[in-house]
């Protein structure tokens, strides 16, 4: 088991008024190389719980266990070292650095995560077809280049865990299944796990397990379907 969540609760601040829950799950787990579609209505809570399970965002109470070891005993400090090395993040809006080319974004992904391999950069390069744009900066890309890139550098380390906040929400359709399909395929053959929020039907299905998060607190659920 990779991921353990028990009696996870998250509260919200609310100007002049009671705080608001906006996740509270008793129990769900997540197995080495699982790949699961996170849906569920805006405001149910799917940023939030990538953010939780990413170690980026304390919840209000309960536990997150990552290969049976509790995530949040850890300093920041040291939960920035381990997500640096454990978790590729995927966001809707790329968040690459507009300074630096495409293999200079990878490489500080890499560095980040404490190595520094060209031939991993290479072969990733060459896996999401991006050789030709290795040294191009972020401007004279597509969004669909954009998105391999963001992949790329999501995967340089060989992460356990891939987390995706909707990232094909700035893709064309066409373009949006292709990208996760390729998602799909380098998490495989990595053997990393992917959990990935959307609200395309479409891409879900993509997906051997799709898991609906509750919109309704108190005691939500994630049930497959």
């Amino acid at each position: 088991m990779l991921l353990q969540v028990t009696n996870l609760q998250h509260l919200y601040p609310v100007p002049r008024g009671r705080p608001q829950t906006v996740l509270d799950l008793p129990d769900w787990s997540l197995d080495e190389g699982q790949q699961i579609a996170l849906t569920g209505a805006s405001g149910s809570g799917k940023t939030t719980l990538l953010y939780i399970l990413g170690g980026l965002l304390p919840p209000t109470q309960g536990d997150v266990h990552f290969s049976g070891k509790p995530l949040y005993q850890l300093s920041e400090a040291r939960r920035d070292r381990w997500r640096a090395r454990t978790v590729g993040f995927i966001f809707q809006d790329f968040h690459l650095l507009e300074r630096y080319t495409v293999r200079e974004n990878i490489l500080l992904g890499q560095l980040f995560g404490g190595s520094a391999k060209r031939s991993r950069i290479d072969e990733l390069l060459e896996r999401l077809d991006l050789g030709e744009q290795q040294d191009y900066f972020p401007r004279h890309l597509s969004a669909g280049q954009k998105q391999r890139v963001a992949i790329a550098r999501a995967l340089v380390n060989q992460p356990s865990l891939i987390l995706a906040d909707e990232p094909t929400g700035n893709l064309d359709p066409e373009r949006a299944r292709s990208t996760t399909e390729l998602l799909l395929q380098q998490a495989e053959r990595q053997g990393c796990a992917v959990i990935m929020a959307s609200h395309d039907p479409g891409l879900c299905r993509l997906f051997p397990d799709n898991f609906h998060l509750s919109p309704t607190p108190p005691k939500q659920s994630l049930s497959s379907s």
